[in-house]
């Protein structure tokens, strides 16, 4: 039986397919370098850009050993991961507004969906709306609600047009 062999991108060898590892897009289900080079690459790597493993470091880490299996903030950390850190993350990154600014917002609804008018929280996700083409925040809305008007494009016009087809439909 003839062995199939596949030549690294890397360095250009004909190997056997047993010196690649198993991928489901490669050829022959294959990755394109053979697992030498990868290694090589990965030491590397490990070499140019992973910290070094100095005796203070190593100190640290053995003292906060199972803060930082667990994830808890230590002295030092820049960041803790509670959801409340990364909704005000959210806000501002993607709508510009503090959590201060949302619930203010949410406040002068009423605790009210801008569209539809039913209480925010009954159990529903809540979503900031804003305009693609300003950036500009409208409301707080229901998840369903805000999709609706994603699906209609934004535009009065379309919304409109299916009140009035709801209207002579059903009404």
């Amino acid at each position: 039986m003839e062995v199939i062999t596949k030549i690294c991108t890397k360095c250009g060898k004909p190997k056997p397919l047993d010196d690649y590892w198993n991928h489901p897009n490669g050829k022959y289900g294959k990755r394109p370098r053979c697992k030498d080079c990868v290694r090589k690459e990965n030491a590397e790597f490990e070499k140019t850009y992973l910290p070094k493993r100095t005796e203070k470091n190593s100190e640290w880490y053995d003292k906060n050993k199972e803060a930082v299996k667990e994830g808890r903030k230590v002295s030092g950390w820049r960041w803790e991961y509670k959801p409340e850190n990364k909704r005000r993350h959210n806000l501002k990154a993607r709508y510009g507004i503090s959590s201060d600014q949302y619930d203010a917002l949410l406040a002068s609804q009423n605790g009210n969906c801008a569209i539809c008018g039913y209480d925010i929280n009954d159990g529903r996700r809540a979503a900031v709306d804003h305009s693609h083409v300003t950036g500009e925040v409208r409301g707080i809305v229901h998840m369903r609600c805000n999709s609706a008007i994603g699906i209609f494009k934004d535009s009065p016009e379309i919304c409109r047009k299916a009140a009035a087809y709801l209207e002579k439909s059903f009404g």
